[in-house]
């Protein structure tokens, strides 16, 4: 009895009392009061929700119902919670904390509009009809004495109230502001409380505006801090105050940030003062192992200072602030500065400061700085320590001459193992021209499937994005001396020439291949009267198998993707039917917690619901109007289809 119920929920003790002789619910938890304290709080100990009626099921169906019905409330065993998408009300975010009082870590996307609140006429009624209900709860939130992690998109409620307490177990925080239910006292008053968590090691925010003092503050604040990530922020000008004293006083002025390990800022921007911000971290971030600065654009306080600025449009300019990290940050190991022209006497330095890289990010996907970038580094050593390379290849690789000059880069390069490139155009956050633009509309450079994995012989993870997919049509060999490592495999925007072998390469060459993950991919030349979507490989026991808008015909909808599925494997053929969907407003929390893949993006449709069909229930005739996508493979442990798990 005890063997069949560990990893059985609450909800089995109601439909045990359904096959008693006697329907008594009390005689029944008499029963199970002996096992049930062993295995409620391993079953409901980590809860992961997504979707708004997931949500309101565990809500009412499982945490009250659990109040009245069982001896112990199952939310007091919930030790982890993610949210996503939940569509979280300040009164249903309310509910929470009485109900899981013991949590440690709690992901969730923020809170909505409630129905009072959208009943009001004007947007600005609205967000202080919502603003007054959050304050109503607000005090509930310090229940949570024992919360380590917290992320808190589109919104601080619960980040703020937490950091009022004297004292906090909080180790790690993730916050964004800039949101309407936020006072606009926020920023100063979270960044003051800050003290109050003393043992802080991972500190993320997004979308807010940041002075060089009160990023001291943050530092001073949080002494421990081992991880600070940046996001969609800006960066202001540094006062004459603190860029005189940091003049005078040199080196000695910046006090090092001894602990951090890794300082990321993302999607940006520098607001004038970029030389002296780059100093800044090559001082402050000088015991970092990771240092990123990607996707960041240069603006200035009006269209006339720009003028007076060359270093906006010639990024070669910064090389003195550049030589200065390379310089002081000698113990990096994973580098990236996207907006900026790395030379070649950077990476001359850093050989003679014995630091040598092992995750490197070349290209900005703008300009053609990349070819001045990959001379610098084949003329330096580190390119025999680099084990994850990430290359944003546009432009370069549009035309022959720089493709080639591309792969014979990547040749020489000899201990790659994990692979990312990237092909289109990458743009800043506020370029005018918007970069989710559909794959028929970009014309994408061709890049050779065949061609990478020869030239990149010890690859075991390759993700390509925004480009065009085929092969050189060699004579595949038929002995196993020219089989690959390739066990991981990511295209994301990717046309798939419909006329070569890609499949037939990684069915053939690539034996170990496990983890397959199809984003938003299409078969091209792309027909109006293409019916499915082949994926050949007999003898994959694939791990991971992601399958997420695939775009069969021109028909198929770009948001959606094609919604049937037919999956062969060794234990017979089922079809899948995607009959519900979605809106994901909000990402994943992965990118929080790991460096997995991120399978959904924001703002795009989610299945969650789908229709198992065997294969003998459906009739073939009625598919002659019908696209789906066809998998064949020997097993698959984990599948996903348009961001729902199926098993």
């Amino acid at each position: 009895m005890k063997q069949l119920t560990t990893a059985l929920p609450i909800e089995i003790v109601q439909r045990i009392v359904r096959y008693l002789n006697r329907h008594d619910m009390v005689q029944c938890q008499c029963v199970c009061r002996n096992w049930y304290k062993k295995w409620i709080q391993f079953s409901y100990a980590t809860v992961h929700i997504r979707g708004k009626a997931q949500c309101q099921s565990f809500l009412y169906d499982t945490l009250h119902a659990s109040l009245m019905a069982a001896p112990y409330s199952t939310g007091y065993h919930v030790r982890k919670l993610v949210i996503e998408n939940g569509h979280l009300e300040p009164s249903v975010l309310g509910q929470l904390p009485p109900l899981c009082p013991y949590l440690e870590v709690f992901m969730f996307d923020g809170v909505v509009l409630s129905q009072a609140a959208r009943r009001e006429s004007f947007q600005y009624y609205q967000q202080r009809r919502n603003r007054e209900e959050l304050d109503k709860v607000r005090h509930r939130f310090t229940l949570w004495k024992q919360m380590r992690e917290l992320v808190e998109l589109n919104g601080i409620a619960v980040a703020h109230t937490l950091l009022q307490q004297p004292a906090t177990q909080l180790t790690s925080l993730s916050v964004q502001f800039n949101s309407q239910n936020d006072r606009t006292n926020s920023k100063p008053s979270l960044l003051q409380s800050l003290h109050h968590a003393p043992h802080l090691q991972s500190l993320c925010m997004e979308r807010i505006y940041l002075t060089v003092e009160e990023l001291e503050l943050i530092h001073d604040s949080c002494p421990e801090l081992m991880s600070l990530h940046l996001s969609d922020t800006v960066l202001l000008p540094m006062s004459a105050a603190s860029a005189a004293s940091a003049m005078v006083q040199g080196q000695t002025g910046i006090k090092p940030a001894v602990d951090l390990r890794r300082f990321q800022f993302v999607n940006g921007s520098f607001c004038d003062d970029v030389p002296q911000w780059l100093n800044y971290i090559s001082k402050k971030y000088v015991h970092a192992r990771r240092l990123e600065i990607g996707s960041c654009s240069f603006f200035a306080g009006g269209t006339q200072a720009q003028a007076f600025h060359p270093w906006l449009k010639d990024s070669t300019a910064f090389e003195p602030q550049l030589m200065q990290i390379a310089k002081q940050c000698s113990k990096l190991h994973t580098f990236k500065m996207q907006s900026f022209c790395l030379p070649a006497s950077f990476f001359q330095l850093l050989d003679q400061q014995a630091t040598f890289l092992n995750k490197l990010t070349l290209g900005d996907g703008l300009t053609n700085n990349l070819g001045l970038e990959l001379k610098g580094l084949l003329k330096s050593q580190q390119r025999q320590y680099i084990k994850t390379l990430t290359v944003l290849a546009w432009p370069l690789a549009n035309d022959i001459r720089g493709l080639h000059t591309l792969m014979s880069s990547l040749g020489q390069c000899t201990h790659i193992t994990t692979l990312n490139l990237s092909l289109g155009r990458h743009f800043y956050q506020n370029d005018t021209m918007s970069a989710a633009s559909s794959t028929a509309s970009i014309d994408y450079a061709t890049m050779y499937l065949d061609l990478v994995l020869a030239q990149c012989p010890q690859l075991t993870h390759l993700s390509i994005s925004d480009a065009k997919l085929t092969c050189t049509n060699a004579i595949l060999p038929t002995n196993t001396q020219h089989c690959y490592t390739l066990s991981s495999l990511l295209l994301e925007n990717v046309l798939i020439d419909s006329g070569s072998d890609v499949f037939c390469i990684l069915a053939v060459q690539c034996p170990h291949l496990v983890d397959l993950c199809l984003i938003s991919t299409i078969s091209s030349p792309v027909y109006h009267n293409t019916r499915n979507f082949s994926i050949y490989l007999p003898q994959h026991q694939l791990k991971t198998l992601v399958l997420d808008r695939i775009r069969v015909s021109g028909k198929c909808s770009v948001r959606l993707g094609t919604s049937r599925f037919k999956i062969i494997q060794d234990t017979g053929v089922i079809w899948y039917d995607l009959i519900g969907y979605e809106c994901c407003s909000s990402r994943s929390f992965t990118s929080h917690v790991t460096e997995e893949t991120n399978f959904m993006s924001v703002n795009k449709m989610r299945a969650h619901k789908v229709k198992k069909i065997q294969d003998a229930d459906v009739c073939y005739s009625s598919l002659d109007q019908s696209v789906y996508v066809s998998v064949m493979c020997k097993s698959i442990e984990s599948l996903y289809l348009t961001g729902l798990y199926i098993k």
